[in-house]
């Protein structure tokens, strides 16, 4: 198993904690990526999670507004058509 970060040792001695997260994917199939930098690994841990929470609480909004538009179409596509709502 991979490791989730990589460690970077600046000439001053000092540690950085370097996570390489997934934000979504392009439309050719590529990833969008973003890079988060802490000084430790619970910081950084920390900030990935926030990202994440942050990714998925507005991919949610998106997705309910997208149903329901398209929902709303098809309603009304039936009513049109008069055809029942669940065939």
């Amino acid at each position: 198993m991979a490791k989730e970060y990589k460690v970077k040792i600046f000439k001053s001695g000092e540690k950085r904690y370097i996570f390489d997260v997934n934000i979504g994917y392009r439309a050719d199939g590529s990833r969008i990526r973003t890079t988060i930098t802490a000084k430790t690994v619970k910081e950084g841990k920390q900030k990935v999670a926030e990202l994440t929470l942050q990714k998925t609480n507005k991919m949610n909004i998106d997705k309910n507004a997208l149903f329901c538009k398209v929902y709303n179409k098809y309603i009304i596509d039936c009513e049109k058509r008069i055809l029942p709502y669940n065939s």
